[in-house]
């Protein structure tokens, strides 16, 4: 029986080889260029410079938000675990100083109500919003920023992605 498998196996393998051989086909390769957009943000329409393009006014408020995972975070502290669900847990529990605007590029305040960039570039001044305040009530403080920024900085922490982008800056005072 082994033989008689092995005999047709090697008949149609030497039937089905020359199929593959002979020319080939030239294809012709699309070059596709990537140039900077060089437009005004003046020639979008109002309509989209005014408006969150991500989320609707008329949205409701509140209700459940769910997502899928394919594995259970071991943590929802994102610089112990990670893990890209936990970084998308983490980006809806905690705010950045600001952001920006995802059509302008424009700064776009959140922890920070106001900023402000010394002449020669190299000093930040962030106003912490007054209207920030954690899910107990508590207002959020410079030294909440200090804390995470102290974490991050944390050798001893799994950070070292956010150490690399945080180490250009000097004179670190809060």
């Amino acid at each position: 029986m082994k033989k008689i498998l092995y005999s047709v196996f090697c008949i149609l393998f030497f039937c089905l080889l020359p199929v593959n051989c002979g020319d080939k086909e030239e294809v012709e390769s699309v070059v596709v260029e990537t140039l900077p957009w060089k437009g005004n943000p003046d020639s979008i329409p109002l309509a989209l410079r005014t408006q969150n393009p991500i989320v609707s006014p008329d949205a409701k408020k509140g209700g459940t938000f769910r997502i899928y995972s394919n594995q259970f975070p071991k943590s929802l502290n994102y610089y112990l675990d990670q893990f890209s669900t936990t970084a998308h847990i983490f980006g809806l529990m905690f705010e950045p100083l600001l952001d920006y605007h995802p059509i302008t590029l424009d700064p776009i305040p959140h922890l920070a109500s106001s900023w402000k960039i010394s002449p020669d570039k190299k000093k930040f001044t962030f106003k912490i919003d007054e209207n920030a305040f954690w899910s107990d009530g508590k207002p959020v403080t410079a030294n909440d920023v200090l804390f995470t920024y102290e974490t991050l900085m944390d050798k001893n922490n799994n950070t070292a992605v956010f150490r690399i982008d945080l180490s250009r800056f000097e004179n670190r005072l809060f």
